[in-house]
């Protein structure tokens, strides 16, 4: 009886509940940048390797990420490079050139952002809750 009444209350809660817990992602951003067309050829975007699972339970198949938390299931070029822009290195800033990146969506306290900003030619478009969208100038 008490398995019964315990399976029973987990039910509930499962389906009476929030199916995801989306707070710590960047909704808001990512439907500003779908609402410019940010998606859409010919623009590339770039942004954390969470957000990517995030991109992809949203828009997949229609929409590839740069990365998500998979990282061994990408090529190393791109693992190595994404190191380099979460160590907000000058090699994660040429990165985003040679992969012709126009986009980023980053953490905004992250020194990445300050690093792009202080490169020149990239200017915050939107920020909200934590998360910058930078476009390349």
């Amino acid at each position: 009886g008490v398995l019964v009444l315990l399976s029973a209350m987990f039910l509930f809660v499962g389906v009476t509940g929030p199916p995801l817990g989306l707070s710590d992602y960047p909704v808001a951003s990512i439907d500003w940048l779908r609402a410019h067309d940010r998606f859409a050829a010919p623009h590339r975007l770039v942004t954390r390797d969470t957000v990517g699972n995030y991109l992809e339970l949203r828009r997949a198949p229609r929409h590839a990420v740069f990365i998500d938390d998979r990282v061994d299931m990408f090529p190393l070029e791109v693992s190595n490079d994404y190191t380099a822009m979460l160590a907000s290195s000058n090699a994660g800033v040429h990165a985003l050139k040679r992969w012709r990146i126009d986009t980023v969506l980053w953490s905004s306290s992250s020194p990445f952002v300050q690093r792009l900003r202080a490169s020149g030619g990239w200017s915050v478009a939107f920020r909200q809750k934590g998360w910058v969208v930078l476009f390349k100038s």
